[in-house]
């Protein structure tokens, strides 16, 4: 996961592994009240963010992080869905892809995952402005889970840390795909409520969104920005 991306150099490899691995320790954190001994199986994580601690990617690092996934994946771990609950997503979009997780409350009233789901962006969704990405990641979190929305009871609620999605139609320039992208919303028209989390909350669909599979080399980057889009606002 923290191995260098080909075409990078060390500094760059250093750079994307440390970002990437505050990232991952933020996302147990969230989740470590649901799962026995957690904290102790990431000791070895936790470590490496204490201050003026180098960070060395050793055999004892990497035997805490498969234990880390094996636990978060487990089937004790994850809920089922239930049809007669509501549903919660919490979504996010970064410049590379975009990640969400589908979560419903257990008896004790906390968010507990059901699925986790994540995109990379192909090299035209590359170029969409910040807005369109935002918008099209939830759109292609409400294709992936249509099955259990779309028949679901219960008032489905998705959670964003990007404001300007609950008014995109009053503050973009309208094109054809977001007309696409607004009938996949209609199918959810009077169940689905878009609420605004601060970013530093929304660490779950923030950790998937930037994969580190996603992340491109600087080569590619530069390729990329010169055709990037911008928002067709003033």
């Amino acid at each position: 996961m923290w191995s260098l991306a080909k075409g990078a150099n060390d500094a760059d490899g250093r750079i994307i592994a440390t970002v990437t691995f505050v990232t991952f320790t933020g996302m147990v954190n969230f989740y470590r009240p649901f799962a026995d001994h957690l904290s102790v199986i990431c000791k070895p994580l936790y470590d490496l963010l204490k201050k003026n601690q180098k960070f060395i990617w050793s055999g004892e690092q990497r035997v805490a992080f498969e234990k880390v996934k094996a636990t978060i994946l487990d089937d004790v771990f994850l809920v089922f869905p239930d049809q007669q609950k509501g549903f919660t997503i919490h979504f996010d979009a970064s410049e590379y892809g975009t990640g969400a997780c589908r979560q419903q409350h257990d008896s004790d009233g906390n968010l507990r995952p059901i699925e986790f789901f994540s995109y990379k962006w192909n090299k035209a969704e590359y170029n969409y402005s910040t807005p369109d990405k935002k918008f099209y990641g939830l759109v292609l979190a409400l294709r992936h889970w249509y099955k259990w929305l779309f028949g679901a009871e219960q008032n489905i609620v998705v959670y964003t840390d990007h404001k300007s999605l609950r008014d995109f139609s009053k503050t973009q320039l309208l094109k054809p795909r977001h007309a696409r992208w607004s009938s996949v919303l209609e199918d959810y028209r009077g169940r689905l409520t878009i609420r605004w989390i601060s970013g530093k909350k929304n660490v779950i669909a923030d950790a998937l969104s930037r994969d580190p599979r996603f992340v491109l080399t600087v080569r590619k980057l530069e390729e990329r920005r010169s055709t990037q889009v911008l928002p067709n606002t003033l």
